[in-house]
């Protein structure tokens, strides 16, 4: 499951900046796995795999990564 959502209307931003479908996609994750954290460590071979639109990946547009310049519904969903 997936805490994330389509954006139909445009993008939305949170009150420190961040493009809501962003943070939901990306920061939520990186909470999962803070909160795992202590059970990782004590493991003796952790491992974090996170899926995202599997199987229909797209090229990084590595200097809009919170999409300020590009944004367009499937940009976010891609």
């Amino acid at each position: 499951m997936s805490p994330g959502l389509i954006p139909i209307n445009g993008p939305h931003y949170t009150k420190e900046g961040l493009e809501i479908c962003f943070v939901l996609s990306y920061y939520a994750r990186i909470r999962l796995i803070q909160n795992l954290l202590p059970l990782l460590r004590k493991s003796s071979d952790p491992r974090v795999l996170s899926v995202l639109n599997a199987g229909h990946e797209q090229l990084l547009v590595e200097d809009d990564l919170g999409l300020g310049k590009g944004w367009t519904a499937m940009t976010v969903i891609n």
